[in-house]
């Protein structure tokens, strides 16, 4: 009875890449042909044809917010640290830094 009485949920995010078990008391009062259900890229199915959430009739990809991974040593360009000081000039890898975050040609990246 998780939701139960959760008539004006509009959105679910599930980002579990199984779909957890639950009862058809679960989503209790929640409207699935208006409640928008969103999961893990990949998991469309499963979650389509797993009991209770086989109801929800928007079934969605969560949004990914990575649109690219790139390493620093991919391109040449001062270091600074996270305070804007200068740690390197036209750097091209990152071997040598102590741990922590920098940012290099605008974007951050860490080193362990």
């Amino acid at each position: 009875m998780a939701f139960s009485g959760c008539s004006n949920i509009k959105k679910i995010v599930c980002n579990a890449t199984t779909s957890p078990s639950c009862t058809r008391r679960t989503f209790g009062s929640v409207s699935k042909d208006g409640c928008v259900l969103l999961v893990p890229e990949g998991t469309e199915t499963l979650y389509k044809e797993a009991t209770e959430w086989k109801d929800f009739l928007l079934i969605e990809n969560i949004p990914s917010a990575i649109e690219q991974v790139a390493s620093p040593s991919d391109s040449t360009g001062d270091i600074y640290d996270l305070n804007g000081r200068l740690v390197r000039t036209q750097a091209e890898g990152v071997d040598g830094l102590m741990p922590g975050i920098y940012i290099k040609n605008g974007n951050k990246f860490v080193v362990k």
